[in-house]
């Protein structure tokens, strides 16, 4: 537990509260991350059962992850539910340009716009913070758009000041890696499909079973490029033999280990070497 947090950041804390608050009713997009669990923890405490955590869930959202944020949503005491969608029927999205990210929050923000329309609730809050703004984020745009709120933009909260709230306010995920949807795993301009995604969701899977911390596996085709924290390599090498043979069960015929290790969004550099 973190016992004491700058008063600078309890002022940004206090603020966020006081503008849900204001809101009189609060429709979260949870996914049971550290951005979204504040959220829902901050509007759970100042609205209470005015206040409601929705994932949307979908071909892309691991099962674990679904598992986790039911059971987040319930120590957290918030109102909880679940829409599942088909985001493969959409070939804005399948196509998978350097754009993919905005269709698919377009998709997800017409969701919860009509499950808040059916609640009574007429603002939506969603967890993109101030360190996003240093990516490439085109969902972000999507949702603004659709007038979905992002209050930690609005108020300058940045990844580190969230974790160190969520520490202070002894939220289970507080440490918890960062994870994308599985669409993020595949090159822009390689079309997204069923098998694809079974694959990815199948090789995080093992690597997650196996005790790996933060991990990617990026997949180009058959050759599949797996991201861990370098301070991890040893444990990969040591597993490698099992690993490869999964690997191969799953579809891969070629398994490497990128040197450069885990980096968020790496796939987004092949934009910044386009440019």
């Amino acid at each position: 537990m973190v016992k004491k947090l700058p008063r600078s950041l309890m002022n940004k804390y206090e603020k966020l509260q006081s503008a849900m608050r204001n809101k009189g009713k609060l429709l979260i997009a949870f996914s049971g991350g550290v951005d979204s669990a504040l959220l829902a923890k901050a509007a759970y405490d100042v609205l209470g059962a005015n206040a409601w955590a929705v994932l949307i869930d979908s071909e892309t959202v691991p099962e674990f992850e679904l598992s986790s944020a039911a059971k987040l949503a319930a120590e957290l005491g918030i109102n909880f539910d679940v829409i599942r969608i088909n985001q493969l029927l959409d070939d804005n999205f399948t196509r998978n340009d350097y754009n993919r990210c905005y269709f698919c929050r377009r998709a997800m923000a017409k969701h919860l716009i009509t499950f808040a329309n059916k609640k009574g609730i007429t603002a939506i809050a969603a967890g993109a913070q101030e360190t996003d703004l240093h990516d490439f984020r085109p969902g972000i745009r999507a949702f603004h758009e659709k007038k979905i709120w992002h209050p930690f933009i609005e108020l300058g909260i940045t990844k580190d000041e969230i974790r160190r709230l969520a520490k202070y306010l002894e939220l289970p995920v507080a440490e918890k890696p960062s994870m994308a949807c599985l669409s993020s795993r595949v090159p822009y301009d390689q079309k997204i499909t069923v098998e694809v995604l079974k694959m990815v969701a199948g090789a995080e899977e093992y690597l997650r079973k196996l005790g790996f911390t933060q991990y990617r596996a990026r997949t180009h085709g058959k050759m599949l490029r797996i991201e861990i924290n370098e301070n991890e390599f040893d444990k990969l090498m040591a597993n490698r033999k099992q690993i490869i043979k999964k690997m191969n069960e799953l579809g891969y015929q070629y398994i490497t280990l990128d040197l450069e290790g885990f980096r968020s969004g790496s796939m987004n550099e092949v934009l910044t070497h386009k440019k």
